[in-house]
C-alpha cells in the first residue's frame, strides 16, 4: 500500500495525538513546519533509544509528546510524506512507553 493511500488514515492517527493548541505548551515551534517538527521528534526517539544522555527517558518522552502537539491542524493536513512517516514512527515507539498508551503521558489532557 502507498502513503497516498493510507493518507486519510495517517491523519487521522496523527490527530489523534493533537489536543487543543491553548492546552499544549507551546515549544516555539509555531512558524517550523511539519517536517522540522518530524525530524525534531525523530531526534528524540534516537536519544531515547540510546538511553537518554543527560535527560531521564521521561523527560525525553515528555518532550516528543508536546513537540507532537504542537502541530497545527493545517500542518498535520498539508505535511508531506516524509514527516507523515517520520511522525507516525515516532508516535509508534513512544506510544509504547507513554502511560496511556496512543493517548500519551499520564498528564496529557484528554
Amino acid at each position: 500500500m502507498t502513503l497516498a493511500a493510507t493518507g486519510s488514515a495517517e491523519v487521522t492517527l496523527l490527530r489523534h495525538t493533537k489536543t487543543d493548541a491553548a492546552a499544549a505548551p507551546s515549544s516555539g515551534t509555531g512558524t517550523l513546519s511539519a517536517l522540522d517538527i518530524a525530524l525534531k521528534v525523530n531526534k528524540l526517539k534516537r536519544l531515547h533509544q540510546t538511553g537518554g544522555g543527560a535527560e531521564g527517558k521521561k523527560d525525553i518522552e515528555q518532550a516528543a509528546w508536546k513537540e507532537l502537539n504542537t502541530l497545527s491542524e493545517d500542518q498535520i493536513n498539508s505535511a508531506e510524506g516524509k514527516a507523515v512517516a517520520l511522525m507516525l514512527n515516532s508516535w509508534a515507539y513512544f506510544a509504547k512507553f507513554w502511560e496511556k498508551g496512543k493517548e500519551g503521558p499520564a498528564d496529557a489532557p484528554k
